[in-house]
């Protein structure tokens, strides 16, 4: 069993090492042009007005890969694996006013797992093809919108209450003119809930969930200064048994009906609210710093509230190398928000932190390791103290 352990976690850290030799060799297609420096946040608060949609071409596209050996540890789980996904963004102009935007993703993981519970924090991950976002836009006012398809939910909310994943939903946003240096925006939808084969995994005697949600954004956007606040309500509704059986053993308080079901105690809709600065302090410092948080107002006090703080610093050694250290600390109470659709970075019922480096090269790829630990706030029995570290390696956006 040593030898075995050993081989696996040779294994992790060559897989990495390799695939940054690989990257280096197959990387030489033209690159998406890095982002000017007043674009000091990679979250957009505009997305492309009517006008720059007339003047595109008709297919637009970028793709990326990434490869990420982890490890992690705790009381009841043992787990050495590595995920491989393939991402690709793609913009099809049909006319000055209607806009399609696909965004599918191949995920793939292998690796070593012990536990003994049948679902650890890493069973919540997905693999195959996954749809991230496939909608119609229809753009009106230069800088508004209607969409309607499968809607990416990270565009307008925190990974603490939905993580990178697509909604069946139709969405209205209202934005002001982005040369001005004030700027906001303000969005509704409503949205069916899914898994990541949107699928709403409810039974023939259930009603269908729904999840809406509508907020407001507001920033200021200069050469060296950025910086975007947003405040949003949300509700979900009719949430099936199977998704509060695999909430339940993510950290949601549930009650078991029977041998293999589970229902949520509480209801979940409240407020969230976030913002993020970021700072160019000359030609080579970039500091950014980014808090997200939400209640749930259906949960009692000290299960119902969610929040996580990050800072980072970013120093630019040359033009090929930059090093960006940063340090995350999180805390999550049991029913702040819906376990099986929010990221499996902030667990449920936990609290802990994460830090690393992340090193970008050449504006073609980078490489971070990364290292944490979280525990939970109330006893679990499918939840204990865990340390978990991670090396990943990600390619920029190339442009095809």
């Amino acid at each position: 069993m040593n030898i075995r352990l050993r081989r696996i976690h040779a294994d992790l850290i060559a897989m990495p090492l390799l695939a940054l030799a690989l990257a280096t060799s197959i990387l030489e297609a033209p690159r998406a042009e890095a982002a000017p420096t007043s674009n000091l946040t990679t979250k957009e608060l505009q997305p492309q007005d009517s006008q720059k949609s007339a003047q595109a071409t008709q297919l637009e596209g970028t793709w990326k890969v990434l490869l990420s050996a982890q490890d992690s540890r705790d009381e009841m789980n043992q787990s050495s694996g590595v995920i491989y996904k393939g991402d690709l963004n793609l913009r099809y102009s049909l006319a000055p006013w209607l806009v399609l935007n696909g965004a599918p993703s191949l995920v793939g993981k292998s690796g070593h797992i012990q536990a003994d519970t049948d679902v650890g924090p890493q069973s919540a991950d997905t693999t195959g093809l996954v749809v991230r976002n496939a909608t119609a836009d229809f753009l009106f006012l230069q800088n508004s919108r209607l969409q309607v398809g499968v809607a990416n939910q990270k565009e307008v909310h925190s990974s603490l209450l939905i993580d990178d994943r697509g909604f069946p939903a139709a969405r209205l946003q209202l934005k002001a003119s982005e040369k001005n240096y004030f700027q906001w925006q303000t969005f509704a939808q409503a949205a069916v809930p899914t898994s990541a084969s949107l699928t709403t995994n409810s039974r023939e005697f259930e009603a269908t969930p729904s999840f809406n949600s509508a907020g407001l954004v507001a920033g200021i956007h200069s050469a060296d200064l950025e910086w975007h606040n947003q405040v949003a309500l949300f509700e979900y509704k009719n949430l099936p048994m199977n998704i509060a059986t695999s909430s339940g053993l993510l950290g949601n308080t549930v009650q078991v009906t029977n041998s293999t079901d589970a229902q949520f105690i509480y209801d979940y809709k409240g407020v969230e609210i976030q913002t993020d600065l970021a700072t160019r302090w000359g030609r080579r410092w970039l500091t950014k710093a980014i808090f997200a948080g939400l209640q749930n107002g259906a949960a009692p006090k000290g299960y119902n509230t969610g929040a996580m703080g990050q800072l980072e610093a970013t120093y630019q050694m040359n033009s090929q190398l930059s090093l960006s250290p940063f340090a995350q600390s999180f805390r999550v109470e049991p029913d702040a928000s819906v376990a099986a659709y929010s990221s499996n970075l902030w667990h449920a019922n936990t609290v802990g932190y994460r830090g690393g480096l992340k090193s970008q090269f050449s504006q073609r790829f980078s490489l971070t390791a990364a290292g944490g630990e979280r525990a939970p706030i109330y006893e679990n029995p499918a939840q204990s103290k865990e340390r978990f570290i991670e090396l990943t390696l990600e390619t920029l956006d190339a442009k095809f």
